[in-house]
């Protein structure tokens, strides 16, 4: 496995929330943004996987290297295309 770059980190979190169909947007008459979207958390030399929503950030997954997170990440798309594809033949 070659090594992974936050560029590579963020590659594929633009892959798992379109997978999600997750967008999210900014309402400019109320400030805010609406929606929600996985970010890339990074903290203390680690990484994470995080849910950014209209409430605040949840974290998704422990915090780990960047090649764990992006196999992490790498999981939870192939979940997303699973479950999307299920009933399909």
């Amino acid at each position: 496995m070659s090594r992974i770059t936050e560029k590579d980190l963020e590659s594929a979190v633009g892959i798992l929330n379109r997978a999600m169909g997750f967008k999210r947007t900014y309402v400019k008459s109320r400030a805010e943004y609406k929606g929600k979207e996985f970010v890339i958390g990074g903290a203390y030399g680690g990484y994470r996987l995080e849910l950014r929503g209209s409430r605040g950030m949840s974290d998704i997954s422990p915090r780990g290297t960047k090649a764990e997170i992006y196999e992490y990440i790498k999981a939870m798309i192939k979940g997303a295309d699973y479950y999307k594809n299920r009933n399909k033949k």
